[in-house]
This record gives structure tokens, C-alpha cells and sequence, in this order.
């Protein structure tokens, strides 16, 4: 009876922390661990509950199905109804609306500056009043250098020494 009751204990802290895990994963951005660990558990604690093993498997098999099938009807309902207003995002964004994923530094090519930190090869320059993120080929610039912008390429500017 001692044994009985400690494998029940046992199979209800499996489906207990399985339930607290998978709706961990609903709440919590992640790589999907706190899911597969609920599932885990689940299983675990089917195994616990059942008296042998095609019993376990037969309910496990039954899971399945009722998962698989809940999911199917909610993604048929997403993509009808409501839920889809819900769940899917409708909306774009564009240069047009003032959405810009990265500012356009083109307009400083050619233009003067001057290192406001040693440029190893990275470092922060002043160009048109500015201080900016820039970049070197590789070489070596001391601090208070003039500079001149050679290119940008995305956000990097890129910078060498003003002879």
C-alpha cells in the first residue's frame, strides 16, 4: 500500500509540473525546453498512472490524437474567424510610414572628421558636428586625427586618416 501511494504521489508531481511547464512555455520566449519538458513529464506521469504498458501507450497514442485534432480545429478556426485577427499580424510597416530599419549614413562620404577616440580599428569619430561609429580598414589612428569618410556600407562607416 506504502508503494502504491508513493507512485501515485509521484505520478501526480509529474502531471502537476508537465500542466506548470507547458503553460511556462505559452508565457516565457524561449527555445521550446520548458515544453518538451512538460510533454516529458506528461508522458511520465501517464506511465506512473497506468497499470501497464500497452495501457500507458494506449493513452499516450490518445493524447496524441486529441492534440493533433485540437490543433487542427484551431488552425481551421485561425484562419476563418476571429481568431485569426487575434493571432496574425494584419499590419506593415514602411519607409513611407517613417519605419526605417537602419539610418542612411551615404550623404558623409567625402566628408572631413575627427577622431574623438584611438581608432583600433573601430572607434567614435566627429563628422559634420556629429559623433558617429566608425570604422578603419584595419589600420591604426591616434585620437585627434583628421579624418575622411571613404564609404558606408550599411551602418558602417568607414574611415581613413586625412593626409
Amino acid at each position: 500500500m506504502l508503494a502504491f501511494s508513493g507512485v501515485m504521489t509521484a505520478a501526480l508531481v509529474f502531471l502537476v509540473l508537465g500542466i506548470i511547464l507547458i503553460i511556462a512555455e505559452c508565457f516565457i520566449p524561449g527555445f521550446g525546453i520548458f515544453g518538451i519538458l512538460g510533454i516529458v513529464s506528461l508522458v511520465v506521469a501517464i506511465i506512473l498512472f497506468s497499470s501497464n504498458w500497452w495501457q500507458a501507450a494506449i493513452l499516450i497514442v490518445i493524447l496524441l490524437a486529441v492534440v493533433i485534432a485540437a490543433l487542427a480545429i484551431l488552425s481551421r478556426l485561425a484562419a476563418q474567424g476571429k481568431l485569426q485577427h487575434n493571432l496574425f499580424l494584419r499590419t506593415s510597416t514602411s519607409s513611407a510610414l517613417g519605419f526605417d530599419s537602419a539610418r542612411d549614413f551615404s550623404g558623409l562620404v567625402g566628408f572631413d572628421g575627427i577622431a574623438q577616440t584611438v581608432l583600433r580599428p573601430a572607434g567614435v569619430a566627429l563628422i559634420r558636428g556629429a559623433r558617429y561609429d566608425v570604422v578603419t580598414q584595419g589600420e591604426y589612428i591616434e585620437k585627434g586625427s583628421r579624418l575622411i569618410v571613404t564609404s558606408v556600407e550599411g551602418n558602417r562607416i568607414v574611415v581613413e586618416k586625412r593626409v
